[in-house]
């Protein structure tokens, strides 16, 4: 969190000093910290690393497309397609959830 503030604050040497190996590996086996370095990544306008990082927080588990879709930490990916490709994958998945859980529901 503290590299989102650098980064937002301009110090990007400052920021991404502090991603160090230990902070990926502990990313690579946790989705909300693989979403934090996907965001960090493309706020650093690091596109092919967030992507990496999206794909990987997914792949953990972290299937919140409202969070992926809105967050404007990943705003610099919009654009990107292979983050809209991943957020149209998303989605769909999100929907066929939200009309299994609704079916249950009712």
């Amino acid at each position: 969190m503290l590299a989102w503030c650098l980064s937002a604050k301009g110090d990007h040497e400052g920021a991404r000093a502090l991603i160090t190996d230990r902070v990926k590996e502990t990313a690579a086996a946790d989705h909300d910290i693989s979403f934090w370095l996907a965001s960090f990544y493309a706020m650093e306008g690091m596109s092919d690393e967030a992507v990496e990082w999206v794909r990987r927080a997914i792949r953990l588990g972290n299937e919140n497309y409202p969070l992926f879709a809105d967050s404007s930490k990943l705003d610099r990916l919009r654009s990107d397609p292979r983050f809209q490709e991943i957020l149209t994958e998303l989605k769909r998945l999100w929907d066929e959830r939200r009309a299994r859980d609704q079916v249950g529901i009712a």
